[in-house]
């Protein structure tokens, strides 16, 4: 089976791409999606701490919402409870004002319940500032699109992409 091909029947069977949450667990399934097959791609970089590093991934955001129109349902910030997208203070209004050492580990995703697993989903992990001046790792932005969406465009994410990555490694 060709790459197409596969591509095809994958996005034609959408809807058997999901798996329950806990599945492989002795409790059995439970009431959520717990895995999602998606095309995702990853950014790893220095300084996430940082307002140049946090604009940048705002700028990210903007694109990849440009990208996918209205799709998210929900936000879910390190520390807090999750909360309606529609509900949700813009991402620039509350991530810019936040301390070097404040937690920015956030996400958004489509799921219909905030612990669903989605194939859209945007989430970003980043240092506090003292942890990365002390070197404990790496920040990181991941962002993921149906395999459907793929096949109905085919360019539209994959240029992005690179974009997304000059934005947020330039700084």
């Amino acid at each position: 089976m060709s790459n197409d091909q596969w591509a095809k029947l994958l996005a034609e069977h959408e809807d058997k791409l999901e798996l329950p949450g806990g599945l492989l667990m002795r409790s059995g399934p439970e009431n959520h999606v717990g895995t999602m097959l998606a095309i995702t791609g990853s950014l790893y970089y220095k300084g996430g701490y940082t307002t140049p590093v946090r604009e940048a991934i705002c700028a990210c955001f903007d694109q990849y919402v440009a990208t996918i129109g209205d799709q998210l349902r929900w936000l879910i910030k390190d520390e807090t409870k999750p909360v309606q997208f529609k509900r949700a203070k813009p991402l620039r209004d509350w991530l810019l004002k936040l301390d070097p050492d404040d937690s920015a580990i956030f996400g958004y995703t489509a799921g219909d319940k905030p612990e669903d697993a989605s194939a859209y989903r945007f989430y970003s992990e980043n240092l506090r500032g003292w942890k990365e001046q002390r070197g404990w790792g790496l920040n990181a932005l991941h962002f993921s699109v149906p395999l459907k969406f793929i096949a109905d465009q085919p360019k539209e994410p994959l240029n992005n992409a690179p974009q997304m990555r000059d934005t947020i490694c330039s700084e």
